[in-house]
């Protein structure tokens, strides 16, 4: 179970709904059916006009419904401690901040996944050629938020990376997208392994 490492302000009970949660169900549900988000792991958000829709913590991408999200709308730092302010009546996913994070820093990014693939974990990241974060950070924590924009200003289009020793997270304008890039790199790392099994 992933503890929430933030303060939940709640400002309303009525995350946006429709089409938002439409296209966070699609990705879950495609991520599920791809067995890219096995067990409880991974999830989803999607940029809304005021924040983003993002799965409530503790839930699991493939049985995710639609009452399983909330909608954040602010994320303050402080001191010791961060605030994330959200429409709904649970806490958002511990990832939150990191969501948070790339949509303030990638405007052309409207939907995340977070999974944990592990046929694409399996795999040196540079056999792949993809990005991936240098050090391992605690999940939901600002040392990881600060590891995922460093990479991103040093991967100003990258649509796909890995957490070192945490997962992976797939973007794109779609749901579509994002799902579909996330298949595309699980295919090349089992294509990798097949072929360095002989």
């Amino acid at each position: 179970m992933a503890v929430v490492k933030f303060k939940t302000l709640f400002v309303g009970k009525n995350p946006r709904g429709t089409p938002y949660v439409e296209q966070a169900l699609f990705a879950c549900r495609e991520a599920a059916r791809l067995g890219l988000a096995p067990g409880t792991s991974g999830n989803v958000s999607v940029r809304t006009p005021r924040g983003f829709l993002v799965s409530a913590a503790n839930t699991a991408l493939g049985t995710l419904g639609r009452n399983e999200f909330v909608e954040v709308v602010g994320l303050e730092r402080m001191s010791s401690d961060m605030v994330v302010s959200v429409y709904g009546t649970r806490d958002p996913s511990s990832e939150t901040p990191f969501h948070w994070a790339i949509y303030r820093a990638r405007p052309d990014v409207d939907v995340i996944l977070h999974l944990h693939d592990d046929v694409v974990r399996s795999v040196p990241a540079s056999f792949l050629d993809i990005p991936f974060t240098w050090t391992q950070q605690r999940s939901g924590t600002w040392a990881l938020v600060d590891e995922v924009l460093l990479l991103l200003r040093q991967n100003p289009k990258a649509k796909f990376f890995i957490l070192k020793g945490h997962g992976v997270v797939s973007m794109g304008k779609t749901a579509k997208a994002a799902t579909n890039l996330a298949a595309k790199m699980h295919r090349r790392a089992k294509h990798y392994l097949k072929k360095e099994a002989g």
